[in-house]
Parts: C-alpha cells; structure tokens; sequence
C-alpha cells in the first residue's frame, strides 16, 4: 500500500509542493480550498490556501491579479459545487452535454468574485505597504464580495469562506456578525501568513500578533455564553423518510410516502414535536387525505400527541397560484410560506424571456409564487419557533428576522436533488453556522439526510446519516438572549469595510500626489 503524503507544515512547504506555473499553483489552491468544506473539513486549508493566492497577487498587474483569482475560484467551485450537475443530469433529466455546460457556467461565474478581489486590491491599492495591503484592504475587498455574491441574482452564498470554519476556532466569531466576520478572520489569517514568510523579521511580529490575536481570541469567544434556556425542555423527532428523487414525484407514491412517514411517526406519538420535511408528501395539503392525519389533529386538541409540522404543497384556489410551504396537521395553527425561492428550480427569473427554459427541466411544480416576508409564527407550549425551507438557511440575514422572537429555529429540507454527492453536508453545514450565529437549537428535517439536531454552539446533537431511513430523536429546549449578530447583524461589518477601503485609498492618494 503506497504511503500517504505528509500534510504541509507551513507556507512555504505548502507552497513548494505546487507547480511552478502561478495559474496552475492558485488553480490547485482552489481545489484545496474546497476541502476544507465538508464533508472533508480540514479547516486550516482554507488560510492556507487564500495565502498562496495572496502571495502570487504581490507585484503583478491588476489584470494578472484578475486572472489569479479566477483560477483559484474555478478551482474552489470546480471542486466545492460540482454537484450541480448531479442535480441537473440525475434528478433535473437533462442530458450530459447540457448538464456539464449548466456546471460550468456556474462555476465560471463565482470564479469571478475572487477575480475581481484580485482586479480591484492591485487596481486601486497596490501603492499601500504590505501591512495595509494584505491585513486591512484584501479581507475587506473579499468580505464584501462574498456579500454580493450572497445577493446578486438572488444570491448564491454557497462556499463562503466562513463556513469552513465551522468545526475550528475561528468559528467563535460568528455570534459577533455571522458568517462574514468569519471569513474576514480565514482571509486575515492568510494575510497574516504571506507577511510572516514574506516580510522582515518587524513585520513578522506584527503578523505573527495578528495570527495569536485571531486564533486565540477566536477559541476564546467561542466558550462564551450568548443564550439562556427558558420554559420546559421539549422532546423531538424528525422523520426521515428516505424517498428518492425518482419515486418522490410517482404519483404512486403519493398514498405510500403518506403511509411511510405515518408508520415512522407511530413509535414516537409521546414527543412534543413531531416534524417531517419539505415535501414530505408530494401533494397539495387540501388534498391530503384527512382521515389520515385525524389522529393528530384529535390527541392535539385533548392536550396530548405530537404537534405535526411537515413540508407540503399549498396552493389557493382562488388565485391558481401555489406555494411550497409548512403546515401542521391541526386547523387552526399557521402555514409558512417559502419566500426565498430558488431561480429555475422553483422559479424563472424574466419569465416572460425566459419562460420556455423549464421545458428543458423534468421538474415538478416549478413555477411557485413567493410567499410573504412577514409571516405568522408557529407556536409550542408558548415558544415561537422561526421556520425555513431548504434554501432559506443559507441566507442568514433572513434567517435573522425571526429573532430575537424564535425560542429555537427550524428548517426543512430536500437535499435529495443532491444524490450522495457533497451538497447534503455542505448544507449541514451552513445550518450549523446559523444555529451558531443566532445561539438558538436548529431543527434540520430532510428527506434524505442529513437530518439533525443542532445546539446553540452549532453542534450536532443527533443526526441521520445520508440515504438511510430513520427517525432523530432527542431534545431541544427555547433559548432567550441575543447574540450580537442577532441583535444588530451583519451590516456593521459592511461599513466598517466600507470605512477602511475608503481610508486606505485616501492615504494612497496622499502618498502619491
């Protein structure tokens, strides 16, 4: 058996084991970079991987610097979200060709965000010392690039650096101003380590200062406390049904994926919340058999049973319009409706330039309205939970808005579109960081894993592994308290970026005139 190469101790080890060509060194950084995500998950690649790209922007044309950071995003994304063809050939029926050329456009286009941190540091900031350069203007310009990619085009936050962190010391951060600040301390670090290799020995103190400052400090915040249980301890369980994609839309399986997640429900009628996922049943709620659903809908109103809150299609028959929502079993109690929608999968951008792409799609239901921004809350035992669909969590500025009034959070999800490629755990992922961010449990049901439920520090109590049928059961209890990012969120972190881009160039241009 051949014997497994020795991980990289420092920079300039990491470094000297790539190739020699500038392109095809930030290309494989990239491709690093990306396994730092899960389900790999070795965090310290991700500083170590921007750092080769910072060290190849030093002393080269903005231009240069574009191009560098394009390779280095074709190698990140390549690597990090190839499974979108998993979803547009496996499960979206599009054919091979098609389905690659989907991918790589993609690909092609998030490549651009550290393309143009590249363009701009080198175009606007390249008279500045290295101090200033790489520790104040670079984790500056990538912050704020990785927010418009989060919104532009509807947003596609996937693979923001900060997430990797999630398992790593750095991830204390987050309760101050989520995910962002995150990836500023991955980004200041890597600053921090090209002037420790690259810079005389006064700068590799101050480097070395930052490094202890962010690590430390980073360990530190996350032994804090930022929430209080209140109210009585709640048990749970989440149903995983396990129906594939290719079954789930059969409308034989209709009557049988209901049967399924009530056979999977009857051991666990003592818990207080019973939740199955998004779309647990593919069909619309007002034609549910109702019989079926009864049971719950009688031991809640004796005072016993389950609360059963599930995924399903809603639609109104007035307007024709149709949702994918979350409704409980009893009359009564409110529905939520998805707001955020996912473009082309749920929804056509310009539909009526577009309109005709879904025909290309053997995907259901595609054609959603968009539910309201604000929306009533589900209620249990007096506890407001905050409710997601899938996508929703991976914007957690939204996610924010049903804090501080949410006692725990909910998502469902359906990461079947995915197969058994990385997206399940990536997505895992990014539900941790927003139990983290907002220091509240997070309820995680899907259909085909990876369900789970997360505390308030982001960690996995209990979980359901990918593919399998089960049920998570354990316990969550409502926190009260807000963490700082709860309270006043991430825009503080915006415009001090702003102020120190704006700072560096104003000291720029008094040194060149």
């Amino acid at each position: 058996m051949p014997r497994r190469a020795p991980a990289p101790k420092s920079l300039t080890e990491f470094h000297g084991m790539l190739p020699k060509s500038d392109g095809l060194r930030v290309l494989l950084a990239g491709a690093t970079a990306a396994a730092a995500f899960a389900p790999v998950g070795y965090f310290l690649l991700a500083p170590l991987a921007v750092a080769v790209l910072l060290d190849c922007w030093q002393a080269v044309t903005p231009g240069r610097a574009f191009r560098l950071g394009g390779f280095f995003g074709l190698g990140m994304f390549g690597a990090g979200v190839s499974w979108v063809y998993v979803s547009c050939h496996d499960y979206g029926g599009l054919s091979v060709p098609v389905s690659a050329l989907l991918a790589l456009l993609l690909v092609v286009y998030l490549a651009l965000y550290p393309a143009l941190v590249g363009y701009c540091y080198r175009r606007f900031w390249s008279a500045d010392p290295a101090p200033i350069r790489l520790l104040v203007v670079v984790p500056a310009l990538w912050v704020l690039l990785e927010a418009m990619r989060e919104r532009l085009f509807t947003g596609f936050g996937w693979l923001a650096m900060g997430y990797s962190q999630i398992d790593g010391p750095l991830s204390g951060f987050a309760p101050l101003a989520g995910q962002p600040l995150v990836s500023w301390a991955v980004v200041t670090t890597a600053a921090a380590t090209v002037l420790w290799v690259r810079s005389p020995r006064r700068l590799r103190l101050l480097a070395i200062g930052v490094l202890v400052t962010l690590w430390v400090g980073g360990w530190a915040l996350g032994r804090v406390v930022w929430s209080q249980p209140v109210g009585e301890v709640l048990e749970v369980a989440l149903v995983q049904g396990n129906i594939t994609q290719q079954l789930k839309w059969n409308p034989q399986m209709r009557r049988d994926a209901m049967l399924r997640y009530l056979t999977l429900s009857e051991p666990h009628h003592e818990v207080d919340l019973l939740l199955w996922p998004e779309t647990a049943v593919p069909e619309f709620a007002d034609q549910l058999d109702s019989a079926l659903l009864q049971p719950y809908a009688q031991a809640l109103a004796a005072g016993s049973g389950p609360l059963l809150i599930s995924g399903l299609l809603w639609r109104d028959l007035a307007s024709g319009q149709y949702y994918n929502g979350v409704v409980a079993a009893t009359e009564g109690l409110p529905r939520f409706l998805k707001h955020h929608l996912v473009p082309f999968g749920e929804y056509v951008p310009l539909a009526g330039l577009l309109g005709q792409l879904l025909s290309l799609f053997e995907v259901p239901y595609s054609a959603f309205s968009a539910g309201p921004v604000k929306q009533p809350f589900f209620e249990i035992n007096g506890q407001q939970i905050g409710v997601s669909i899938c996508y929703e969590d991976v914007f957690g500025e939204e996610l924010r808005q049903r804090l501080p009034a949410s006692g725990f959070l909910l998502n469902v999800s359906n990461d079947g579109w995915f197969g058994r490629s990385a997206a399940p755990y990536q997505h895992l992922e990014i539900a941790r960081m927003r139990a983290l961010e907002s220091g509240r449990y997070l309820l995680r049901a899907t259909n085909t894993g990876v369900s789970a439920i997360i505390d308030g520090s982001g960690g996995v109590v209990a979980s359901a592994p990918l593919d399998v049928t089960d049920v998570v059961r354990g316990q969550v209890v409502s926190l009260t308290g807000d963490t700082p990012y709860a309270r006043w969120g991430v825009m503080p972190l915006y415009i001090l970026a702003l102020l120190l881009l704006a700072l560096a160039r104003l000291r720029w241009r008094s040194t060149v005139s």
